[in-house]
């Protein structure tokens, strides 16, 4: 499912109604960590370092 521009991937998942896990919505408690299958996410959270793949499992 596409997410638009200045969306993050977890509200897009919400307003699709898929039941994604999630505990702060800010990308601190890693609780909403998914996986990628197409794109490059860009990550603005303190959970995925540089040297974590973006497309991880």
């Amino acid at each position: 499912m596409p997410v638009a521009p200045g969306t993050t991937i977890l509200d897009t998942l919400l307003a699709n109604g898929i039941d994604a896990p999630y505990s702060c919505m800010h990308g601190i408690c890693g609780a909403c960590a998914t996986r990628v299958l197409d794109g490059l996410p860009e990550h603005q959270d303190s959970v995925l370092g540089p040297s974590v793949p973006a497309t991880r499992p």
